[in-house]
């Protein structure tokens, strides 16, 4: 079974830098002393979201391109619905993604066979869906 890795670093008062295992991504500063406290929310669920609209926007290139089909363009979006659980703590409710190709009109077959491959979702949205198994270990040395 294949395993990446990401680590996560404190760089400093309330800033953070997340570390990539992955020669496409460069690390990710949260920079949350740049805010006031009051901000600092929603980092995670931004993240979250961001994996999710790259793997379905990605997802959807990637198939047209194998497929002969160049876009001229993919733009997607995503928005999260917060609400709370039976303890009052926050959850994700909801995950909403919107991607747009544009791509030539006599390839529109080849654009509705991808969707047609995407009906259950990509590998992210797939497992958000179904739910995985997590496991989490917190320490202190």
């Amino acid at each position: 079974m294949e395993s990446m890795g990401i680590k996560f670093e404190l760089m400093g008062d309330s800033d953070f830098r997340i570390h990539f295992d992955h020669d496409a991504l460069s690390d990710i500063d949260v920079e949350l002393s740049k805010l006031p406290k009051d901000k600092w929310y929603g980092v995670a669920r931004s993240l979250l979201a961001a994996s999710a609209i790259y793997c379905m926007a990605g997802a959807t290139y990637l198939m047209l391109k194998a497929r002969g089909v160049e876009a001229r363009s993919v733009t997607a979006s995503s928005s999260v619905q917060m609400g709370k659980d039976e303890s009052g703590k926050s959850v994700i409710e909801g995950l909403n993604l919107e991607v747009n190709v544009d791509i030539p009109d006599e390839s529109r077959d080849v654009f509705d066979h991808c969707v047609k491959l995407l009906e259950n979702g990509c590998l992210i949205t797939r497992n958000l869906k179904k739910g995985i198994h997590v496991n989490h270990t917190i320490s202190c040395k």
